[in-house]
């Protein structure tokens, strides 16, 4: 599968929804809103591992129920560091992500 990760950033997402693969079940978070309109972390993003300030460990979503992922996610003001990729199916080119947002 078509991977990029990210260095971990850090930005405080404010509201995220299940992405499902073919049978339902969830495979990542896809972010919905996000407090800094500069963040590189943009709604339409698919995180696939979460990691709260402070914890040494990413949650995958295999190892983690996503409930949990996304209550952590969804406290207001909770900072977390990202790792996550981009699905094939948004047809992002090598690099597209990297470049981030800024204009």
């Amino acid at each position: 599968m078509f991977q990029m990760h990210t260095p971990a950033v850090h930005y405080a997402i404010e509201e995220l929804k299940p992405k499902d693969d073919e049978v339902g079940s969830p495979t990542g978070a896809m972010v919905e809103k996000v407090a800094d309109p500069e963040s590189r972390v943009q709604p339409g993003d698919v995180l696939v591992e979460v990691r709260t300030m402070g914890e040494n460990e990413p949650w995958g979503v295999e190892d983690v129920p996503f409930e949990d992922i996304v209550a952590a996610v969804n406290q207001k003001g909770t900072q977390v560091a990202l790792t996550f990729e981009r699905f094939p199916q948004q047809d992002v080119e090598p690099g597209e992500f990297m470049a981030g947002h800024s204009s």
